[in-house]
């Protein structure tokens, strides 16, 4: 039996590693035996190990001061390859900047640390019509390595609904002229086959004739949802194009119409338009939501209590979650309730508490509770509910109904007035309490809800724009069962336009992001991009979660850390990570510098904020 140690230095503390040295004929329960720890605890030691497969002269952590703690995982970086760079497109999409309303040269160069020179030397057409005087709106500047991206237009951000024909028609051009701009776009697959999301070239950017950018009015457009898109304010809508005679009729008069979205005269700030306005401060600051579950304080490892959440992270902790009664009463789990208290004491964020989730509405006991309240003891409900806030000092609560309207899960065809009705009661109840719900991603299950109407009484909606895809796809046919993302950025933006579409205000969409990754087994080991298939069968648990394809993010950072895996990529279209370890694990995640880049997508596309499930993923499996 070959046992080694070593010791491994962190800050100024040392601690005993000790390893063993597989031999012929070991086995993990042999092994965890021999040195007096459990089964379990070796594979809590060893993450990603294969115990089935063990190769002799591989080495077993025997406990936990092996994992990987002398390893920084930014300097993996290194290893993690672009899955794009075999198609030749841009290593980094993100070294492109799209000019906002009442930017200049200067204000841009400052943002990204560069010199004025550097950036007019990487963007030759700015010097050719003295661009940096007459930037517009939506156009792209490269604020990198210049050799990679090829831009030099006005670009559209292909929308659900979106066609060519469409984009010709909004923007005057023929398909030809679409098809030349894009010729040396890496994201452009030609007409038949646009992708929400991505960017395309639909203009040459050159000085404009007049002194209007121009936008021709389609159905269905808002004077929010244009100035959204513009990135401009509807009050500068309406001072551009006050001399219109027909403007004061509404844009649903002007369909066909071109109005005004852009003057080259109108220098001032969005900060200086913004004075006046009156502002509710409950929802126009960007929203940082973290989901706080409280049944991950009593894991073995990835453990996170209520009185070390990091609040100087979010603006709301959302308490998941709370129950509701068979007598309509608030109720929280007795053994967990000291942790709830320790909950009530935070400071400096708002306490939200949250009722439902997937577990509370799946077939079971529980699962006509959430129909019923709402169409018959709402009364009773939202006095308790009321009184229970009021009691420990909480700031409002959420809903997390999954799902209104699907009768396997306990509804029917009047849930959604139901709820509605349930919102406006609560809100008229509690005026000055945050009310807030939950919302799927799926355009199937949202026909089960009445945004338009349930916002207005609402604070914001988290929408969950994560588990597009999971191991519950193992009932497709094997051709169709493909390694995709969970959380694509391509499905994320997609939702919330269809959701825009359903006229709900943008500043009260609150975006998901997953802390956790998604797991699959590769049907073929060699192959992990989103063409590739995954096999029925269970891919390895997280250690600490102990759930088949589910993997919080320090889980993933503790493989990444051990150096057991196969291959680190990145995969620019859908803006996610891909892990694969073991003899066929495959893992979609988003690492923080992708989290922290999706969150200035998501603030720059003027929404309301994001929530992230869950606080505990984030944890370093290394300090249970």
């Amino acid at each position: 039996m070959k046992i080694f140690t070593f010791i491994a230095f962190l800050g100024a503390v040392s601690a005993d590693c000790t390893k063993h040295i597989i031999e012929q004929g070991d086995t993990c329960y042999q092994v965890a035996t021999n040195y007096g720890v459990t089964l379990e605890d070796l594979y809590i030691f060893n993450p990603g190990v294969e115990c089935d497969s063990l190769q002799i002269g591989e080495h077993l952590n025997l406990n936990n001061e092996c994992i990987g703690d002398d390893i920084n995982e930014e300097d993996l970086d290194e290893n993690e390859e672009s899955i794009e760079d075999k198609e030749g497109g841009p290593k980094e999409f993100e070294k492109i900047h799209v000019v906002k309303y009442g930017e200049s040269c200067c204000s841009i160069s400052d943002l990204y640390n560069l010199d004025i020179k550097q950036l007019i030397e990487m963007n030759e057409h700015l010097e050719s019509w003295n661009g940096c005087a007459d930037l517009i709106v939506g156009q792209v500047l490269i604020i990198g390595d210049s050799s990679k991206l090829p831009f030099g237009c006005i670009v559209h951000v292909v929308k659900e609904s979106d066609t060519c024909c469409s984009i010709e028609e909004k923007y005057s051009i023929k398909r030809t002229d679409i098809e030349s701009l894009n010729v040396h776009n890496p994201d452009w697959l030609g007409c038949a086959a646009l992708i929400v999301g991505e960017y395309i070239c639909v203009l040459p950017t050159q000085a404009p004739e007049k002194g209007c950018q121009t936008y021709k009015v389609i159905s269905g457009d808002t004077l929010e949802s244009v100035s959204t898109e513009f990135e401009t304010t509807m009050e500068l809508l309406n001072e551009l194009n006050k001399d219109d005679p027909e403007w004061d009729k509404g844009l649903a008069k002007l369909v066909g119409k071109e109005i005004c979205v852009w003057k080259k005269a109108h220098v001032v700030s969005i900060q200086s338009l913004d004075k006046g306005i009156t502002k509710n401060d409950k929802t126009l600051d960007f929203i940082k939501v973290g989901y706080y579950e409280y049944w991950g304080s009593s894991r073995k490892c990835l453990k996170k209590q209520a009185k070390n959440i990091n609040t100087k992270r979010y603006t709301h902790i959302h308490y998941a979650f709370a129950k509701i009664s068979q007598d309509f009463k608030v109720e929280i789990e007795e053994s967990y309730f000291d942790d709830f208290l320790d909950f009530t004491r935070l400071s400096g964020v708002k306490k939200i508490l949250c009722f439902g989730g997937s577990k509370f509405n799946d077939p079971g006991p529980t699962k006509h509770l959430m129909p019923e309240m709402v169409a018959r003891h709402k009364d009773e409900f939202i006095s308790n509910l009321k009184v229970f806030l009021e009691t420990y000092s909480l700031d409002g609560f959420d809903i997390d109904w999954e799902y209104p309207g699907i009768p396997e899960r306990g509804g029917s065809p009047e849930d959604a007035q139901n709820f509605l009705d349930f919102v406006k009661q609560a809100r008229s109840t509690m005026p000055n309490y945050i009310i807030s719900i939950s919302i799927p991603a799926s355009r199937e299950k949202l026909r089960h809800f009445k945004l338009e109407e349930m916002s207005e009484y609402l604070d914001y909606m988290g929408v969950m724009t994560y588990d597009y895809h999971g191991i519950w796809e193992t009932n497709l046919p094997p051709d169709q069962r493909f390694l995709k993302p969970h959380s694509s950025w391509i499905d994320t933006v997609s939702t919330i336009e269809h959701i825009k579409a359903l006229r709900v205000p943008s500043k009260k969409l609150l975006v998901g992001i997953p802390l956790y990754g998604r797991s699959f087994v590769q049907k073929d080991p060699n192959c992990f991009t989103s063409n590739c298939h995954f096999i029925n069968k269970k891919p390895i648990p997280g250690r600490c979660t102990q759930e088949r394809g589910f993997m919080g993010l320090g889980e993933i950072r503790e493989i990444i850390r051990s150096r057991k895996f196969r291959k680190l990529a990145y995969e620019r279209r859908s803006d996610t990570n891909i892990l694969t370890y073991g003899k066929n694990q495959w893992v979609s995640y988003l690492k923080m510098q992708v989290v922290e880049s999706r969150i200035e997508k998501i603030k720059a596309m003027q929404l309301g904020g994001i929530s992230e499930w869950t606080i505990s993923m984030l944890g370093d499996t290394r300090s249970s």
